[in-house]
């Protein structure tokens, strides 16, 4: 694969390689060459430090789904809701952003449709596994003024086949008494339906 880009000088950039892990483990060779074509001299060293390759990780993903290259599903009172993938390495990549809204937070509620897939609902925290056929999970997503979360799918299986859907629900108008935000569902608390009094919305 051959990766095209421009560096500016004296900028530090980072290469996220993802290696897909084949079954059985004797079948897998954890070997790579990265190479780096330039007209000046350029320095690619490892990153060795896990706890900053998870945090870098973790930055290169929210910046892909927040580019230009992501794709923004929803936007309301300072709440972003953003998508990135990339069909050749099985990845999906959301970006819940509250850090700018106002008054209330996010609540979402997203509906996986997953077939050999790792599903990291708060990345870089564990998650699940959908291994062998079909499954679903139903994850909830709660978030305040300020605060941010990283959801990532990921190919399990390079040797199995791979699919990743999902459908979403998500609400920013908050509650005239509580002042959560109106519109999702979320089992145990909201059942997702509301009354509009005086062009504010309660549960």
């Amino acid at each position: 694969t051959l990766l095209r880009g421009k560096m500016k000088p004296g900028v530090g950039y980072m290469a996220v390689v993802h290696w897909l892990q084949a079954t059985p483990l004797q079948s897998w060779k954890c070997q790579c060459t990265l190479r780096v074509y330039a007209p000046q001299r350029l320095q690619l060293d490892p990153l060795r430090d896990s706890a900053i390759a998870i945090s870098s990780m973790r930055e290169a993903y929210e910046a892909a789904a927040m580019g230009p290259r992501g794709a923004c599903l929803k936007e309301q009172g300072g709440v972003q809701l953003r998508c990135w993938s990339d069909r050749d390495s099985g990845t999906i990549v959301l970006v819940f952003d509250a850090t700018t809204a106002q008054p209330a937070g996010l609540l979402a509620s997203i509906h996986w449709r997953l077939q050999n897939a790792h599903l990291q609902p708060n990345f870089p925290a564990e998650g699940i596994e959908a291994k062998g056929g079909p499954a679903e999970h139903i994850q909830h997503v709660e978030l305040v003024p300020g605060q941010r979360q990283v959801t990532l799918v990921s190919w399990l299986d390079p040797l199995m086949a791979f699919s990743a859907s999902y459908s979403w629900q998500a609400a920013t108008d908050p509650c005239a008494e509580c002042g959560a935000p109106v519109g999702t569902q979320l089992p145990g608390r909201f059942s997702g339906a509301y009354r509009k009094v005086e062009r504010q919305a309660v549960h």
